[in-house]
């Protein structure tokens, strides 16, 4: 049985940890390191309990290319990581949502479709660089390249020393959760998404992804725990472009929650959404975009956070 009090612990610091989410305008003035209001743990923890925390980040949709493809060509591949890859290397580990696969490949797996990605092999290294250390493949841009796109990203973050979660070539490797050895237990990621037509649901020969559902969900939890986890983490793709909190994340976060999963993290939107808790488990809805190098459609919506996206740090 998983030890309550250290879970209670890791609650709290989350839900504490709500006025620590720092946020960037695309487009507007970047945080800089010298930035006196960012937010830090210093400000909340003292020094030795600061020193035997674990702090994992979390971002949202991450994407480069696109309309964005000119000013990379121009300024490098790594140029709207310069002023916010601080906040990634403060954390002892980093996961984001690669909104496209990683591939040359540019050859549409679905012709008809118009908003279809693809960032070029070298973003991995930049991925890396910035710092992180996993990639979530759990969205509507997965199958973008169809599966070869799967397997080239995969080889390119592997030869950067990152990890790949969230989608795989059959069922079992996208059901394997993503293992994140602490000096206080495992933290298990499962990568999962809402149903979409541009992506399949992976079967035991079709590679794809993890779709939203209760009996997905229960079991995706009991797998991670039989590898090793101490805590489970759902990290979900889901929701609507531009729009507040549906139906279907209030519903599947309380499912989430009868699972037995200690915190949501979401992302899916475009745009940050409320953090919330079902019973004692923290939901962050949506993280909206970290770096995402298109202008998005938001004029085209009721929205209030233009352009912002969210980064959560979460301590054990």
């Amino acid at each position: 049985m998983r030890n309550k009090a250290s879970l209670l612990v890791v609650v709290l610091l989350l839900l504490a940890g709500v006025a620590w989410l720092t946020h960037a305008k695309l487009g507007g003035p970047p945080l800089t390191e010298g930035d006196e209001s960012r937010p830090d743990i210093q400000r909340f923890v003292s020094d030795s309990h600061r020193e035997q925390l674990y702090r994992i980040a979390w971002t949202g949709d991450t994407m480069l290319g696109a309309q964005g493809a000119k000013v990379l060509k121009r300024e490098g591949l790594d140029y709207p990581f310069r002023k916010v890859e601080s906040l990634l290397k403060q954390a002892d580990y980093a996961i984001g949502n690669s909104e496209a696969p990683i591939t040359k490949r540019k050859k549409k797996n679905n012709p008809e479709r118009k908003w279809s990605y693809n960032t070029k092999p070298k973003a991995a290294q930049v991925f890396a660089d910035a710092g992180f250390n996993a990639m979530g493949l759990a969205n509507n841009h997965t199958f973008d390249r169809g599966e070869k796109g799967i397997r080239d990203t995969r080889r390119h973050l592997k030869k950067v020393g990152m990890e790949m979660f969230g989608a795989g070539l059959n069922r079992q490797e996208a059901a394997r959760p993503l293992l994140i050895n602490t000096p206080h237990g495992v933290v298990g990621v499962v990568g999962i998404q809402r149903k979409n037509p541009n992506v399949p649901s992976a079967k035991k020969r079709r590679a794809g992804t993890l779709r939203l559902g209760p009996k997905t969900i229960a079991k995706a939890y009991k797998t991670a725990i039989a590898a090793g986890a101490r805590w489970v983490v759902a990290y979900v793709h889901w929701g609507a472009n531009y729009e507040g909190i549906k139906g279907h994340q209030k519903r599947y976060a309380r499912e989430f929650a009868k699972a037995g999963f200690d915190l949501v993290v979401g992302h899916g939107s475009h745009t940050p959404q409320m953090v919330s808790s079902v019973g004692d488990m923290p939901v962050f809805y949506s993280l909206g975009n970290f770096v995402f190098t298109t202008p998005g459609r938001f004029k085209h919506y009721d929205v209030n956070h233009l352009g912002y996206g969210l980064i959560a740090h979460t301590f054990l």
